[in-house]
């Protein structure tokens, strides 16, 4: 996982091919971190990403209520996978966080 700051209000966090149960630790620290700093703007690449275990896409939702109650906005970004794509709509997360396909980072992949 790689954290890239855009500016003081937003952060990309750049997620691996697998996000494993072990991973969910530094995921919680890095957004705790971010959460500290007022980063009213997240968004989780998942241009990579093929596997997400549970414990972490909990984690992601945990800080998006978080900053969604103090104003601010966390987005899914260029999720490709397939897979994530299935499990996403099986849930209907996009009833609960944006997901998109964004521009912004240095990992921009057309």
């Amino acid at each position: 996982m790689e954290v890239e700051r855009i500016n003081a209000q937003t952060a990309f966090i750049h997620l691996p091919v697998e996000v494993e149960d072990e991973d969910a630790p530094k995921l919680k620290q890095i957004l705790q971190i971010l959460y500290g700093q007022e980063v009213q703007f997240i968004q989780v690449d998942f241009t990579v990403t093929e596997k997400l275990r549970n414990p972490c896409l909990g984690i992601l939702l945990l800080y998006h209520k978080k900053l969604t109650e103090r104003g601010g906005k966390p987005t899914f970004v260029n999720v490709k996978s397939h897979r994530l794509k299935h499990v996403f709509d099986m849930i209907d997360l996009r009833r609960v966080i944006t997901i998109e396909v964004s521009q912004l980072g240095k990992y921009r992949h057309d």
